[in-house]
């Protein structure tokens, strides 16, 4: 399966824009357990086939509106074990519908 890595425990606290574009096949990304504070609009740019995203265990508070828009075959967020008290109107919306998308991690029941 195509993967564009794990990067679990890697002190990452941001992601530029376009650090992705050498992974267009990817269908895996884990960055679990890593500083990141927000998922910003443009951060997940070039992955244009992720399917299972990782964002657990990290210190998320925002979710930018738009932010999963350059993923039109995303199945499954994991965003358990973060910050995230709210998730605002727009969060899911993208051109694209979201509609792969079939499991949202519950940040309050998700456990290591």
């Amino acid at each position: 399966m195509p993967d564009a890595g794990d990067f679990t425990g890697n002190s990452i606290s941001s992601i530029e824009k376009q650090v992705w574009r050498e992974y267009p096949w990817a269908e895996y990304l884990v960055l679990q357990d890593n500083d990141l504070r927000a998922v910003k609009r443009r951060s997940l740019e070039g992955l244009l086939l992720l399917k299972h995203l990782d964002l657990s265990f990290n210190k998320i508070l925002v979710i930018e509106e738009r932010a999963f828009e350059p993923l039109p075959f995303l199945q499954l967020i994991n965003l358990g074990g973060n910050l995230i008290t709210q998730i605002r109107n727009g969060t899911f919306q993208a051109w694209h519908g979201m509609r792969f998308l079939r499991k949202l991690g519950d940040p309050s029941t998700s456990s290591r």
